[in-house]
């Protein structure tokens, strides 16, 4: 495999760039990752959440990987992916991701996703 790839506008970057968070992140430059985000964006151009959520048609410009893959080759490659906007994928999902659960409410103000702290009797109860 070259250690030299092309990012989005074209330039030629280094797959071994230090400038990388976590080695995986250079997975994202790859010739393979660019033509399977393209087809996704193709094949659901819309967000998967803000129509989910709130019935909107808005432009996906991010694709996600539903199941985060965590530096697993394996889930990067196979997993199952969704396009979304990006204030969705930096927002709401990443949120998700971090704390485990969503922090969508209801029309009567309780959280929906079962795995928020209130559904288990240990929510938080304060920010300290």
């Amino acid at each position: 495999m070259s250690e030299l790839t092309h990012d989005k506008m074209g330039r030629k970057v280094s797959l071994l760039s230090s400038s990388y968070k976590k080695p995986e992140d250079a997975w994202y430059l790859r010739a393979w990752w660019l033509r399977q985000r393209r087809f996704q964006l193709e094949k659901e151009p819309f967000c998967a959440m803000c129509w989910s959520d709130r019935k909107l048609i808005t432009f996906a410009t991010e694709v996600d990987h539903i199941e985060p893959h965590k530096g697993d080759y394996n889930k990067f490659r196979l997993g199952k992916l969704q396009s979304l906007c990006a204030s969705h994928h930096q927002g709401s999902k990443k949120f998700e991701e971090i704390r485990g659960y969503s922090k969508a409410i209801g029309p009567d103000g309780t959280p929906l996703d079962p795995r928020h702290p209130i559904h288990s009797g240990k929510a938080p109860t304060g920010r300290g």
